[in-house]
């Protein structure tokens, strides 16, 4: 059997890494959201990222609306990642922040990318998110695990 090697030419601009950092923020963003206490703005006890559950079809409409978004703004999003290591996080939690707040502004809860001192990168980067909609999140516990269920 021949072996194939396929070049990728330019080289994909982020890394699998670096987006799936970015897929945690949001869908914990997500979740989180969905299991606010409104009364006192916390999360419920328990609440972690290592049980949360959502279906296939829904990581995957997540999964694809982070992608477009990260690659239609790379530019910008790039420089949010690069301001916020000089601010001093790390690779990894940067990128969750990129998912956090396209959660956010994307739905319009009062944070997000327009409130992070930005200006006009901040700016540029809510006008992005808004065209995806909002999304509702459903949650409940089952068997010791955050089901999450997404519309929108």
């Amino acid at each position: 059997m021949p072996e194939f090697s396929i070049a990728i030419t330019p080289e994909p601009p982020f890394t699998g890494e670096e987006l799936t950092a970015a897929f945690v923020g949001y869908a914990t963003s997500v979740a989180w959201v969905a299991s606010w206490d409104t009364a006192t703005g916390d999360a419920p006890d328990g609440f972690s990222n290592e049980n949360i559950e959502f279906s296939m079809e829904d990581r995957l409409k997540m999964w694809a609306d982070l992608v477009n978004f990260i690659g239609s703004n790379y530019g910008d999003v790039i420089a949010y990642v690069t301001l916020l290591m000089e601010r001093g996080r790390d690779l990894e939690d940067a990128w969750e922040q990129v998912g956090h707040d396209f959660n956010l502004t994307r739905n319009g809860h009062g944070a997000g990318f327009w409130d992070r001192g930005l200006d006009e990168l901040g700016d540029r980067l809510t006008k992005a998110s808004k065209p995806f909609g909002e999304q509702q999140a459903l949650l409940w516990l089952e068997d010791d695990v955050m089901q999450v269920e997404v519309t929108g």
